[in-house]
């Protein structure tokens, strides 16, 4: 027997094991596992000139689907091929820029020796909901779906009608928490206190605003207070607004209202406003009744102490410092490095699970 004889370990292969129950429902003899393992590798390494790419790419078994929002989508068609790695890579090429922009999604239409892809556009008018989310509560919903999101740069959610798994394919810490954890415990620490009429669609909000931080360059840390706290006097040099920015008040003008496109473009607006104040170098306030209080504050120097030992940059000590400060005050703390890496402390209900597989 040759001793250096090798080995050779396929881990699209052993993904594909995993994620076999994803494909089982559209009966395609080319859409298998294998092939489903092919696209979420490719998929998870999509960039163009360098910089990450993070378009939905959702899978259809047609594009007769009698269920909101899929029945007024518009698809434009790219391409058709069958089932191959190359075609996988030809279709992120052409498709993957182009849906860079969240209006555009990259769809997949699933045939039984070949498939056709391209970009679809798809309008809701329920407050940040994703069409799958929607489709899920539809109960009249059959034909089979699935949505992939990128939610870190190696970490892949696959979400069918129902069941969901996650992916690490890239180096993890194992000090903090999976992009899902951290961004569902963000969301769940900023609507602990809301009305309940309202608190799915405020979770939405900050689950939407999360990812989006997951995807921006640089770091954030935002601390959510308990409901009617102040901002603790340990914090400085932040911009208090002098009146709240209340995510409830705007949700219920998309519910009530009869212009919902215009209501639903404000909510957007003011996504895109909480998500660049948490982009900034400060601490981004929130509270658990879901309202936004101030931004960019800073810790006063005095609370560091000389001999702090604790690793990390400035934003790192910051988030150790807001972890063992004010737990009168402070419902819990979300933090993202520059590099990624993610921590959450949610002092109500710690300890996550990382569903990968």
């Amino acid at each position: 027997m040759d001793s250096t004889s090798s080995e050779t370990i396929s881990f699209s292969k052993h993904l594909g094991e995993k994620i076999e129950r994803f494909v089982e429902p559209f009966l395609s003899k080319g859409f298998t596992s294998q092939f489903l393992a092919e696209l979420v590798l490719s998929y998870a390494t999509l960039q163009e000139e360098g910089a990450p790419l993070f378009p939905a790419v959702f899978i259809l078994k047609s594009t007769d689907y009698q269920v909101q929002p899929f029945e007024e989508a518009e698809f434009l068609l790219l391409g058709k091929a069958t089932f191959t790695l190359n075609a996988v890579q030809k279709l992120f090429k052409r498709c993957g820029p182009l849906a860079a922009h969240p209006t555009w999604s990259i769809m997949l239409i699933v045939g039984d020796s070949s498939f056709r892809y391209g970009l679809s556009r798809i309008d809701s008018e329920e407050p940040i909901s994703s069409p799958l989310a929607l489709s899920r509560r539809s109960q009249t919903f059959q034909d089979p779906i699935l949505k992939l999101s990128r939610l870190g740069l190696n970490f892949i959610e696959i979400a069918g009608c129902s069941f969901t798994s996650f992916i690490d394919v890239g180096p993890t810490d194992l000090t903090g928490v999976n992009p899902q954890s951290a961004v569902a415990s963000l969301a769940a620490m900023a609507t602990n206190d809301c009305e309940l009429a309202t608190r799915i669609y405020i979770y939405e909000f900050y689950q939407r605003v999360g990812y989006s931080m997951l995807h921006s360059q640089g770091g954030t840390l935002i601390v959510v207070l308990k409901q009617d706290s102040l901002v603790p006097d340990f914090l400085e040099d932040g911009v208090h607004l002098a009146e709240p920015i209340h995510i409830h008040e705007l949700i219920e003008a998309v519910l009530n209202s009869t212009e919902k496109h215009m209501s639903y473009r404000r909510l957007d607006a003011f996504a895109g406003l909480v998500l660049s104040m948490a982009r900034m170098d400060g601490i981004t306030v929130l509270t658990s009744g879901g309202d936004l209080l101030g931004y960019n504050f800073f810790i006063k120097s005095e609370y560091f102490s000389d001999d702090d030992e604790r690793i990390g940059g400035a934003r790192r000590r910051a988030y150790e410092t807001l972890i063992t400060q004010g737990r009168d005050s402070i419902a819990g703390v979300f933090y993202k490095s520059h590099d990624g890496s993610l921590h959450c402390s949610d002092f109500k209900s710690p300890g996550f699970k990382n569903p990968t597989v």
